[in-house]
């Protein structure tokens, strides 16, 4: 298995290879043809990664030491296999978009059953942590929502980063329930609080008798 952390020693990265590690995926895993990267990744949400790179380099939101080909009509334009972003400056404008549970924010000293290079990685355990993370850090999360709830809503919007897609690119929503099930501090359930009156503190567990939960 190729190991992803290798690219932390990397300083530039060009629009694909940026694209690919904000997904979690090792550009050394992928082919050089534009046409057989977007066929190849589209369901993972490459395609609109991509398009969100490109477009703010072009419009001057991201900066980056643009490069260009000539074209079918012998028209110059941005080579985005050339053209390359400081990884300092990417991840400044990923903070600019509130987009920070990605490759290029894990700490160096990131937990073996978190890397995803890691032989016994499992994806669930990983997006289980991380949804309880998520919530546990951010109580605005949980407005409206029991824990389980806020868990689920975090794991559709980062469905695609831990598999959690099915074929036809849509949640797959038995996979959410069981993973934030597994991750929920508060099984008993109990009605959903706001942020400015909620609290992360777990209802006690009611313990049966025999000692079983």
């Amino acid at each position: 298995m190729s190991s992803i952390r290798h690219w932390s020693l990397v300083d530039e990265l060009n629009i694909f290879q940026a694209a690919f590690l904000i997904l979690g995926l090792d550009p050394a895993s992928y082919g050089s043809s534009v046409e057989d990267l977007f066929m190849e990744d589209k369901k993972e949400g490459f395609v609109p990664i991509f398009v969100a790179l490109k477009n703010a380099v072009k419009f001057n939101r991201l900066e980056a030491n643009i490069n260009y080909h000539y074209g079918p009509d012998n028209e110059s334009q941005i080579s985005w296999t050339e053209t390359f972003i400081n990884v300092e400056d990417l991840k400044s404008w990923l903070e600019s978009k509130n987009f920070t549970d990605n490759f290029f924010f894990q700490e160096s000293n990131v937990e073996e059953y978190l890397d995803p290079s890691n032989v016994y990685f499992a994806p669930k355990l990983c997006a289980a942590v991380h949804a309880w993370q998520a919530v546990t850090s951010d109580l605005k999360l949980m407005d409206g929502n029991t824990p389980k709830q806020a868990m689920e809503k975090w794991l559709r919007q980062n469905a695609n980063q831990y598999g959690l897609t099915k074929d036809d690119g849509n949640p797959n929503e038995s996979a959410i329930a069981e993973i934030s099930k597994i991750a929920n501090w508060n099984p008993n359930g109990g009605v959903a609080k706001s942020s400015t009156t909620g609290s992360l503190e777990p209802t006690p567990l009611r313990v049966e008798t025999g000692g079983r939960i």
